[in-house]
């Protein structure tokens, strides 16, 4: 299984590619917060569930962001963690991010 993020100005895209084909997920962000040195992004899926995405604090290696959601049969809190694979710089590229 592979997963890519892409970050636009007003949402992130997730793509998870499976056996069976590939699964789209697209988040609006509704906020942004800085807490401890680290970047938050509120988001919201199509279904209107609550989706965050936590950067790394500042002075360290941008390698990684993790992403929070609750599980919708047991309310659990899950974390997923998606490794930098590649960082594109420039006006109007997106950063692309793969599962580690």
């Amino acid at each position: 299984m592979t997963e890519e993020s892409f970050f636009e100005p007003n949402d992130v895209t997730i793509v998870t590619e499976t056996n069976q084909g590939k699964d789209i997920e697209v988040l609006n962000i509704q906020e942004t917060q800085i807490v401890d040195d680290r970047l938050i992004l509120i988001c919201e899926n199509r279904s209107k569930r609550k989706r965050t995405i936590v950067f790394p604090k500042e002075q360290e290696e941008f390698l990684y962001i993790d992403y929070y959601y609750h599980s919708p049969t047991t309310n659990e809190e899950i974390q997923i963690r998606l490794h930098l694979e590649e960082m594109q710089t420039g006006q109007g590229e997106p950063i692309k991010i793969k599962v580690g």
